[in-house]
């Protein structure tokens, strides 16, 4: 892989994880005591990891 191109990666693969974990930082995963919902965590992570979900992303496709 050229240069240029492992950089671009990178780039994706970085930007993607700074989004996850703003997300993981919401209150969308917090339980009514405040807390990390580790079982909503997982799920979206499990969702978000899929194979199909990250060949989109490298993709740059919706």
């Amino acid at each position: 892989m050229p240069f240029i191109q492992q950089t671009n990666f990178a780039t994706l693969i970085y930007g993607r994880g700074k989004m996850i974990i703003n997300q993981l930082d919401s209150e969308k995963y917090r339980n009514d005591q405040g807390h990390q919902d580790m079982n909503k965590i997982r799920t979206d992570l499990e969702k978000w990891l899929e194979s199909k979900q990250l060949l989109k992303v490298v993709m740059d496709r919706d």
